[in-house]
């Protein structure tokens, strides 16, 4: 299976409509924190029954995640 990146709001919110869908899915997160003691969000995996995808969190809108 590979993983479907995901860099714009359209494929995002479109991913998002996809995932809540699903009865169960998987979330792992990527943190950054290169010269700072604050991490910053730099990657959000998510995997479900039909797919994977890796999420660029700094180039969309994250509000669109809150429902699931």
């Amino acid at each position: 299976m590979t993983a479907v990146w995901i860099a714009d709001q359209e494929a995002f919110e479109e991913l998002i409509t996809r995932v809540s869908l699903e009865e169960r899915y998987a979330l792992d997160t990527e943190f950054h924190r290169e010269r700072t003691y604050f991490p910053r969000l730099a990657l959000i995996q998510i995997a479900w029954s039909g797919g994977v995808a890796l999420i660029d969190p700094i180039a969309v809108d994250m509000s669109a995640f809150v429902p699931l």
